[in-house]
């Protein structure tokens, strides 16, 4: 760890919660139980799992929130299918940009957050597995900051002895992870059995490395651009990297 990613996890510390939970749905979106997510055994006899179906579990970036469009897109599409066990990892409070604003906000607070949250998702899993759920049956799917939370979590099952079976990011986060100031090691293709990342804003905030066992370039034309109907610098509405969801779930 260089000094300066060690002074930033160090800051970020300062900031960090306990709030994240796992969200673990029966066959809608308002029928749902919670369990801390150092705690899911609250979840793994319940109702909401069936051990024979493959689990996915789903997670937003910096400032999401539980229920944020693409969020919510996501979840119904998984939920419609009624042949897999939906979670949400939400880390809604550890996503927050804080009193500092949006850009150190990210570096101060949420960075070292996703980190956090990541390596005890992977932590839960395993507690997960040791309870019968297969972890071969498990796909993480994670969009921007959550893309590298998937990542922590399925490097920390693997060193537990637990292989995720897929994770799928969804434009992951490129400030901080990839470039001159990288300090974070994110999403690349040693985190699961199988990695899928769709890259549908190339080093605008999403990253621009083929890092996957398979990369999707959706309208990407070996440069830098927006997506059809995208406006440029739309920070706000993170236009081209909002595409992402709706690429995602055209994917057979």
């Amino acid at each position: 760890m260089t000094f300066l990613s060690a002074a930033i996890f160090s800051l970020g510390i300062f900031h960090m919660t306990n709030a994240a939970k796992l969200r673990c749905y029966r066959g809608s979106l308002d029928n749902y139980l919670t369990a801390p997510l150092d705690k899911p055994l609250t979840i793994a006899n319940s109702s909401c799992i069936d051990k024979a179906l493959p689990t996915v579990v789903y997670t937003f970036g910096y400032r999401g929130r539980v229920d944020g469009p693409a969020t919510t897109a996501v979840l119904t599409a998984y939920l419609d299918t009624k042949k897999r066990n939906v979670i949400l990892l939400d880390w809604e409070q550890e996503a927050k940009s804080g009193a500092l604003g949006i850009a150190l906000g990210y570096t101060l607070y949420a960075v070292p957050n996703a980190k956090k949250v990541g390596l005890e998702l992977g932590e839960s899993l395993v507690k997960l597995a040791k309870t019968g759920l297969n972890t071969t049956m498990v796909h993480l799917v994670g969009h921007s900051l959550g893309a590298h939370i998937m990542a922590n979590a399925g490097k920390r099952a693997r060193e537990r002895g637990y292989v995720v079976s897929r994770i799928t990011g969804l434009d992951p986060a490129r400030a901080l992870f990839e470039g001159s100031f990288a300090i974070q090691s994110g999403l690349d293709r040693t985190c699961a059995k199988f990695v899928d990342i769709v890259h549908s804003d190339p080093g605008g905030y999403g990253t621009s490395s083929s890092a996957g066992t398979v990369d999707i370039w959706p309208n990407y034309a070996g440069s830098g651009g927006t997506q059809p109907g995208c406006p440029n610098g739309d920070f706000e509405m993170f236009s081209a990297d909002g595409k992402h969801y709706g690429y995602f779930l055209r994917i057979p």
